[in-house]
């Protein structure tokens, strides 16, 4: 699949998505435009409802560290996924 773009049905190959948690990849100081938790754990679970892989960009800053965004959104979609999780 293409970057953001996720398949209008699951199918029996392995497939993955890769998105951004803003509009670009990497860092960049202007982009605030983040997606929401909500949003985030949406494309989460059709994501994975059809039996694909997320890789989610957290675009880390020059010096290595995460921003506050991205480990804000992290955090809350970890408890989701605490809530959520599957018994395989």
């Amino acid at each position: 699949m293409g970057d953001n773009e996720i398949p209008e049905e699951g199918g029996y190959r392995d497939w993955e998505t890769s998105a951004t948690m803003n509009d670009t990849w990497g860092y960049k100081v202007t982009d605030d435009n983040w997606k929401t938790t909500e949003t985030l754990i949406q494309l989460l679970a059709e994501i994975a409802s059809k039996g694909g892989n997320y890789l989610l960009n957290i675009g880390p800053k020059a010096e290595g560290t995460i921003p506050l965004a991205s480990i804000n959104r992290l955090q809350e979609i970890g408890e989701w996924m605490k809530t959520n999780k599957v018994e395989v």
